[in-house]
């Protein structure tokens, strides 16, 4: 019999073996950790959802003959999950007090309702759509965001498309072409 054969095979047996036992040790943290990231992900992209929604039912926007583009972004947003740096400063580890609007000079957070209704680099869009809601909307001014948000999405889901389009748009070439020079 071979010795050398088997000291090969003890060998190969035992770095399997480590292997094996790293990658269970990694899976075992991992399963640890989920409930961890499925909790605080879950409050996180659903917080804004939660508070808009009134009723259980199909949103109004996805039945509207509306642009596709525009309903993507509409369900992106309601769902938490539309690009800003509230959401994309998680993918790189940025706390969310560090993930402030680089294109005004406010100190906020770039989260759905300072893009929404405070950022000034939408004013002039913004200003469209108020004077739309003042009309079809009561008591528009006296209304929270977050309710302001609610109505635009029950009553006025056409124009709240088009101008989330239009602002995403704005940023998107502006956050792009700040990059380029």
């Amino acid at each position: 019999m071979d010795l050398g054969y088997l000291k090969t095979k003890h060998r190969l047996f035992w770095v399997h073996f480590s292997i094996v036992a790293s990658v269970m040790k990694f899976i075992t943290h991992f399963l640890f950790l989920i409930p961890y990231f499925v909790t605080s992900l879950y409050y996180i992209i659903y917080y804004l959802y939660k508070q808009i929604k009134t009723s259980f039912g199909v949103e109004t926007f996805l039945t509207l003959n509306i642009d596709r583009y525009e309903k993507s972004l509409l369900a992106q947003l309601r769902y938490g999950i539309l690009p800003l740096r509230v959401e994309t400063g998680r993918f790189v580890n940025e706390k969310r007090c560090d993930r402030i609007c680089t294109f005004c000079n406010s100190g906020d957070i770039e989260d759905q309702i300072h893009f929404l209704f405070h950022c000034n680099l939408y004013e002039m869009q913004r200003n469209e759509i108020y004077v739309k809601a003042r009309n079809i909307i009561e008591r528009w001014d006296e209304l929270s965001d977050i309710h302001k948000l609610a109505s635009l999405f029950k009553h006025m889901s056409r124009a709240l498309g088009k101008y989330v389009k239009d602002i995403f748009l704005l940023r998107r070439n502006k956050l792009y072409n700040c990059m380029t020079e």
